[in-house]
């Protein structure tokens, strides 16, 4: 797994490949890296190498914008926006999903998604509603929404 995990991810690669990476520390014993995830959302990661693993009937249907959200914060940090399985689940995201109507922490939990997973046409449509609704600078929640 390790193999295609540095084919499909800069970061993987960069961690895996790197005698002084601090997020992978080998084994000796089993001559397995492991890698420190211990600050993310357990299903949300879990969702995520199922879909990386294409184990399409363990990944839901159907799921909360907040949960979208914390698996496109994954995709952004571990650079997965362009691996071949993640570009599968972009399309299933972009038929299930609908961009929220109104200024709220959805509209921006759904910039997020759409600016990560490059849904140009949705993130375009969920800033063009921010910047027309609130009121004051728009509120990114730290998430990796591109400042344009």
């Amino acid at each position: 797994s390790s193999r295609h995990l540095t084919l499909a991810s800069p970061w993987f690669k960069r961690t895996l490949t790197s005698s002084s990476s601090k997020e992978a520390v080998p084994n000796l014993t089993d001559g397995c890296f492991y890698v420190n995830a211990s600050d993310w959302d357990e299903e949300a990661f879990l969702i995520l190498l199922n879909i990386f693993h294409l184990r399409k009937r363990q990944i839901p249907k159907i799921m909360s914008v907040k949960m979208l959200a914390k698996i496109a914060v994954l995709v952004n940090y571990y650079e997965l926006e362009k691996a071949e399985a993640i570009k599968d689940y972009i399309n299933h995201v972009r038929r299930s999903y609908a961009v929220p109507t109104s200024y709220s922490r959805d509209l921006v939990l759904w910039m997020c998604v759409s600016a990560v997973l490059n849904l140009s046409t949705e993130f375009e449509k969920a800033t063009a509603i921010a910047i027309r609704e609130s009121i004051g600078s728009i509120q990114t929640l730290s998430l990796p929404i591109p400042q344009r």
